[in-house]
C-alpha cells in the first residue's frame, strides 16, 4: 500500500491509496456520502487530495484572494570534470534541480475555482507551465468590448474542459465571463465553449484526460461505496 500526504489549509491531511486505480479514495477521505452533499470545504479537500496523486509535480492551494499559478523554481548547480588528458582546465557541467514545485492557488474554498484553474494547467504547454500565470496577461473587470472578446477567446477552451470536469464529478457548471457589467456572453463564446467541451469528451489532451479519468474513478468509487451501505 502506498499512501500520499497532502496539505489542506496549511495542515497535513491523509491520504490516497495509490496502489489501486488512480484517484481511488481511501477510507480517510470525506467520501462516505454523495459528493454533492459535501460542504465546499469538504469538496475542495477531497479534490486537493485526489489531484495530488494525479499531478504530484503540482501543489494545489485554496484560500487565495485571487487565483494564481506560481511556476516551479529550479536551482542551478555545477559539477566540475577533468578532460581525458587532464591538461585542460576543469569543465563545468550545468544541471538544474527542482527547488520548489509549481503551485496553483484557487479562490477561497470554491470547488469551481479549483477546477477552473486546473483546466488552465492541464491545457498549458510545457513551456507555459514554466511561467507564472502561464505567461498570460490579465485585464481586470472594466474591460472594453474588444478586451472582453479577447478574454472570451482565451477562455473558451479551458472553460470547455472545466465543463467536462464539473460534469465528471457532478458539479453544476455555468460559463464565467469575469465581467460584472451585466452584458451577456457572446454567442461565439458559448458556441466555442461547447465545441471545446465536446473535444474534451472525445479526444482530451494527456493532462486533461488524466484529470477527467481521476474524477470519474473517484465518483464511481463513491457511488459503489454508497451502494454497499
Amino acid at each position: 500500500m502506498i499512501l500520499l500526504e497532502c496539505r489542506w489549509n496549511g495542515q497535513k491531511v491523509t491520504k490516497i491509496d495509490l496502489s489501486d486505480d488512480i484517484g481511488k479514495p481511501s477510507t480517510h477521505n470525506p467520501n462516505n456520502s454523495n459528493f454533492q452533499s459535501l460542504s465546499d470545504d469538504e469538496q475542495c479537500q477531497a479534490l486537493v487530495i485526489l489531484f495530488a496523486s494525479v499531478f504530484p509535480e503540482l501543489e494545489i492551494i485554496g484560500g487565495a484572494d485571487e487565483p494564481f499559478y506560481q511556476a516551479p523554481v529550479y536551482r542551478s548547480s555545477y559539477q566540475s570534470s577533468f578532460s581525458q588528458d587532464k591538461t585542460l582546465a576543469n569543465e563545468l557541467t550545468g544541471t538544474e534541480k527542482l527547488q520548489s514545485k509549481a503551485k496553483l492557488f484557487f479562490r477561497a474554498n470554491y470547488p469551481r475555482s479549483l477546477l477552473h484553474e486546473l483546466s488552465h494547467y492541464c491545457l498549458a504547454g510545457k513551456a507555459r507551465r514554466q511561467l507564472d500565470d502561464f505567461g498570460y496577461w490579465y485585464t481586470p473587470c472594466g474591460r472594453d468590448e474588444a478586451q472582453q472578446r479577447a478574454f472570451e477567446q482565451v477562455e473558451a477552451r479551458p472553460q470547455g474542459l472545466e465543463k467536462a470536469l464539473c460534469e465528471a464529478i457532478g458539479i453544476a457548471f455555468s460559463p464565467s465571463l469575469d465581467d460584472f457589467s451585466g452584458n451577456p456572453a457572446s454567442a461565439e463564446f458559448i458556441e466555442q465553449l461547447e465545441v471545446h467541451y465536446q473535444q474534451m469528451l472525445t479526444a482530451p489532451p494527456l493532462l486533461a484526460r488524466r484529470a477527467l479519468e481521476a474524477l470519474r474513478h473517484y465518483r464511481q468509487n463513491v457511488q459503489l461505496q454508497n451502494s454497499r451501505t
